[in-house]
């Protein structure tokens, strides 16, 4: 994703004219994507540490235990 207009010097950062709340509105609703995905990726790792720490390492699409199953008590 690219941010040119972060980069520019001046007060020609904010937008202005007719469409300027719609402009914004588009770029707020973005940034929010783009932070919704950020915390969705960073959730997933955090997740993915705490079940490698259960026992569950990286097997692909389904979880399964590495260890071995403990047998019933009978």
């Amino acid at each position: 994703m690219r941010f040119p207009r972060l980069f520019r010097s001046g007060k020609d950062i904010l937008p202005v004219g007719q469409g300027a709340q719609e402009q914004m509105e588009r770029l707020l609703a973005e940034a929010f994507r783009s932070l919704g995905a950020l915390c969705t990726r960073a959730a997933d790792l955090v997740e993915a540490q705490r079940l490698a720490r259960q026992g569950y390492g990286d097997q692909g699409k389904f979880l399964e235990r590495s260890e071995p199953p403990v047998p019933p008590h009978q």
